[in-house]
């Protein structure tokens, strides 16, 4: 790849108070798919530029990078010029510790020195995507930014060290913030995912595929559900109104069980199904607890979920039933 693989670098964007060209990396993942469809309609000013390592086809303004290739990192930003970062890119299905490492770590590592090598007046703003497995287990109703971390799950630890290495730059003169974002429900909802998983077996159970019974593991968890186009709005505002070196909960506020959600998504069902959740003692990683505090968010930005958690389980469902037995189709 060279550097007439890049869209051409954009005219008079710096100096303007806000972005108007948002490089997003794992463009074609399920969050970075949202929030390029929430710049188009909520932004149609900016110029949104999508990055993947993905090896298919890609759509105009879109191409191909590899975050472990520095070379490649810092030829991207030169050419491109962004006014913003948006930085989605990463392994959340991955269990392999160095995979999740490289993947968070090595790849924001790359990315944040390509952005510390550009001139300063040339530098973009960035905001890093992080996640509630970060806080881990936690005491109280609802996470603050500011609670200390605890993850549980290698994943968690992958993404607090990245949270970690993004915000050390902002000594460095990079405007640097991070987004963690909790449990996602939604179109595209990978099958690792409850409410993917439960939506998926929902879908197959209909078409007569699997037995009527709704499989689903420990039911008693609490969860805070954010409908993902929500969750990319919230990023969209974050792009523009991020306090350089802070971290944002995108969350509801609001605790579901998980037997709720299940309960929902079942009488939904088109045929009579039942719920038939696992024996035995749930995961010792598991979390009983995970809601988050959403009012720094709210405080900077203005934002507000638009989606009720039915509506979400709703379109998360019909989602299912129209993508059919086949692979996941949406990835980073």
């Amino acid at each position: 790849m060279d550097a007439s693989s890049f869209p051409p670098p954009p005219e008079g964007l710096k100096g303007s108070g806000r972005p108007l060209r948002v490089l997003v990396t794992g463009g074609r993942g399920l969050i970075g798919s949202n929030v390029l469809g929430a710049i188009r309609r909520e932004r149609p000013g900016w110029e949104a530029v999508s990055a993947s390592r993905s090896a298919d086809v890609l759509q105009p303004g879109a191409f191909r990078l590899d975050l472990l290739d520095p070379t490649k990192v810092r030829e991207a930003l030169e050419v491109l010029r962004p006014d913003a970062v948006l930085h989605v890119a990463g392994a959340p299905g991955a269990s392999d510790w160095a995979q999740l490492w490289d993947a968070h770590v090595t790849a924001t590592f790359h990315l944040m020195e390509a952005v510390r090598a550009l001139p300063p007046s040339m530098r973009p703003s960035v905001v890093v995507v992080g996640s509630a497995a970060e806080y881990g287990a936690q005491a109280g109703l609802r996470v603050q930014e500011d609670a200390l971390p605890r993850p549980v799950t290698p994943y968690g630890a992958a993404k607090l060290a990245q949270t970690h290495t993004a915000l050390a730059y902002r000594t460095l003169g990079v405007r640097v913030s991070v987004a963690r974002i909790f449990n996602l429900i939604g179109p595209g909802l990978p099958r690792r995912l409850s409410g993917g998983s439960f939506a998926r077996q929902i879908a197959a159970i209909e078409r007569g595929e699997r037995p009527p019974r709704l499989e689903t593991g420990n039911l008693e968890s609490v969860r805070d559900f954010v409908d993902v186009r929500d969750a990319a709005l919230a990023l969209t505002l974050l792009l523009e109104k991020a306090e350089p070196g802070e971290a944002y909960n995108i969350a509801t506020g609001t605790g579901v069980r998980i037997r709720e959600v299940a309960g929902t998504l079942l009488a939904m069902c088109r045929v009579p199904a039942a719920l038939a959740p696992a024996e035995g003692p749930p995961s010792p990683s598991g979390l009983d607890r995970s809601v988050g505090d959403p009012s720094k968010l709210e405080a900077r930005t203005g934002w507000r979920p638009r989606r009720t958690l039915r509506e979400s389980l709703a379109d998360t469902l019909e989602w299912a039933r129209a993508a059919g037995p086949g692979e996941e189709a949406i990835r980073a």
